[in-house]
């Protein structure tokens, strides 16, 4: 591969997370300025063939980039007996990049729950200053919402001194695959869960913080994965890439930042198996919009509880 002319981008996913996918895929190349050559390694950890082929499909409508798709059957199996997210042991899949992707020499890892609103070429013109990884770090640069200073103590413990500052997020990484291998990365990560499983509460996220911190790791802007729960704090003048941190839209009740993604999905993605959901999300958030129908719908929670009737008023309004 021409790394020069190639963006290498990489996820993981499965039939669950498949429309997580589908619009993270589907943003960033459509973000990524016009001629632009991308090559999409999936991470398959269950995806169905009808799933596979609706993927290559959508991003092949695209005008004016060039996208190959490739997908690496993996056999989550393989991390039986280790600490599980979520019911699931998916998040180890980008532990083994560097050793999957053997001809390529970097490659930006992203999360299946982000929606990008900018050039992920402008990410991939750093890989010459990444000595092993660059990371957005946990959180926000608004709200303290990191879990750095927990982690950091828990890590104490393993004689790992780590500044809860430098913590950081795992859901887009900008890796140095070429020096992951050199260093038997693999060998190391296995090593290190035998012994310290039960203190990884992330599992992916901890094991590369416990291994790699500044100057090994590039601190990126936060707008390359700001998450969601900020929004209304700072608005989306600017682009960015949201992250959906424990909020995926699919799964989540209807929000002002969730409705970004949303209207992605109707706006781009017409013709998709979610056209329908996102056709209908989008007229109950207009409803929900009109004062009077959101003070009728959320009477009983205000009457109840003042400050919950706010909260998800601001989740509504926020951002507009």
């Amino acid at each position: 591969m021409d790394e020069n002319r190639t963006v290498s981008v990489s996820c993981v996913s499965d039939e669950n997370y498949y429309c997580g996918l589908l619009v993270t895929l589907h943003s960033l190349v459509s973000h990524t300025k016009e001629g632009s050559h991308l090559i999409c390694h999936v991470l398959d950890t269950g995806l169905s063939e009808k799933s596979k082929t609706d993927l290559v499909n959508h991003l092949s409508l695209i005008p004016e980039r060039s996208v190959k798709v490739v997908f690496h059957p993996l056999d989550a199996s393989q991390f039986e007996g280790l600490p599980e997210w979520r019911g699931s042991r998916t998040a180890y899949g980008r532990l083994l990049l560097h050793d999957i992707l053997k001809d390529e020499d970097y490659t930006i890892y992203t999360d299946v729950d982000t929606l990008w609103l900018r050039d992920v070429s402008e990410l991939w013109a750093m890989r010459a200053e990444v000595p092993v990884l660059a990371a957005v770090p946990d959180g926000s640069g608004l709200m303290d919402l990191s879990s750095g200073e927990e982690r950091s103590r828990e890590f104490s413990k393993l004689g790992k001194s780590i500044l809860p500052g430098h913590y950081y997020c795992s859901g887009l990484l900008l890796m140095n695959l070429k020096e992951l291998r050199g260093r038997n990365f693999t060998e190391a990560w296995r090593g290190f869960l035998n012994e310290y499983s039960s203190t990884v509460k992330f599992p992916d996220q901890d094991i590369y913080n416990c291994f790699f911190q500044p100057p090994e790791v590039k601190r990126l802007d936060f707008k390359w994965g700001e998450f969601s729960t900020v929004y209304g704090e700072r608005g989306l003048q600017e682009p960015c890439v949201i992250h959906y941190a424990n909020q995926a839209p699919w799964n989540h009740k209807i929000t002002a930042v969730a409705m970004f993604w949303w209207r992605y999905v109707r706006q781009n993605l017409k013709r998709s198996r979610f056209s329908y959901a996102a056709n209908w999300r989008c007229f109950l958030f207009s409803l929900l919009r009109i004062p009077f129908v959101f003070n009728i719908v959320y009477a009983i929670p205000f009457l109840i509880n003042k400050k919950a009737y706010m909260k998800r008023k601001n989740a509504i309004y926020m951002g507009f």
